[in-house]
Order: C-alpha cells, then structure tokens, then sequence
C-alpha cells in the first residue's frame, strides 16, 4: 500500500516554518510603536541620480554609407575627416577627399582649351587681314576696270601725236 504522504518530515518543517513568519508578522501589527520617541528619520522627496561605470563599445543603431563623387577617379586622398565618435549634424561635411590626378588632368584640359581659343582668335584676326587685302586688291581691280572702260572708246589717232610730241622733246 501506498503512504499518502510521502515525505512527513519536509512538510512538517515547512508548515512550522510558514506558522512561525505569520505569526511574527501578526505580533508587528498590534497597533503600538515599538521604537524610541525620537529615533525616527523623516524621508523627503528628491531626484534620482544615478551612476553607472561601465567598459564597452557604443555602436551606431543605423550605419550610414559615405558617397563619395566621382566614380571614375583613378586615386582619392583623404584629406580631412570628423573623427570617430564625434556628435555630426545633418548637412555636415564629415569627410573631405582631394584627387590630385584629377585636378591635373582639368589644368591640362584648361590650357588646351586656352591654346584652342587663342587659335581660334589668331585665325580670326588673319581671316580679318586677308579680307583686308582682298578687299584692297578687289578696289585695285575695280579702279583699273573703271579706267579701262573710260578710255575703252578713246581715238587712238592722240596716241599718235603723243609721240611726236615726245620725239621733239628729246631733241
């Protein structure tokens, strides 16, 4: 047959135990003071401060990639940057890089660019002169075509007499 209770020992010294703290609490609770007139402390709300020295790491909730212009540049040197950790607003310039090579190719692009124009504007001006001349030649030509028409219907018998005239001349 079974023993309904199978541990008599464990549960008599547990229900001594729990009779035992109620009845200790029920003997606090008769209504009398049982400390000292004068030994009491007086609580006062105040704030809470609190502080916790602590060793680790602090990692950023959301990682935010750095973009950085310029997907063809051949190399780009780091010129400035916030140092890490350091509290960044919106709109802040966290990092600043330099591309050497790149700004030596734009100068180069700027002085050929320069020499371009500056053959350009050589050509114009020689473009002006050459119209100049021909603007003068084509009056040279327009005046010996004007003369030629004035004289194209002239008697050539006072050529004639030009040159008896001439003839006495030299004698």
């Amino acid at each position: 047959m079974r023993n309904p209770m199978p541990y008599p020992s464990k549960l008599a010294g547990a229900l001594a135990a729990s009779l035992t703290l109620a009845a200790t609490l029920l003997a606090g609770c008769d209504g009398a003071s049982s400390t000292a007139a004068g030994a009491g402390e007086t609580l006062a709300a105040r704030a809470w401060s609190e502080t916790l020295d602590v060793d680790g790491e602090i990692k950023a909730a959301a990682s935010t990639p750095l973009a950085v212009p310029g997907s063809g540049w051949s190399s780009r040197v780091l010129v400035e940057m916030v140092p890490d950790g350091s509290n960044v607003t919106k709109g802040q310039v966290v990092a600043r890089f330099d591309a050497p090579q790149a700004r030596a190719e734009l100068s180069q692009a700027d002085v050929e660019l320069l020499r371009k124009t500056l053959a350009e504007e050589a050509n114009r001006r020689n473009a002006a002169v050459e119209r100049g001349v021909l603007t003068g030649d084509r009056a040279k030509v327009e005046d010996d075509l004007g003369l030629s028409r004035r004289y194209a219907n002239v008697d050539l018998s006072i050529f004639a007499r030009n040159t008896i005239l001439d003839a006495l001349a030299d004698v």
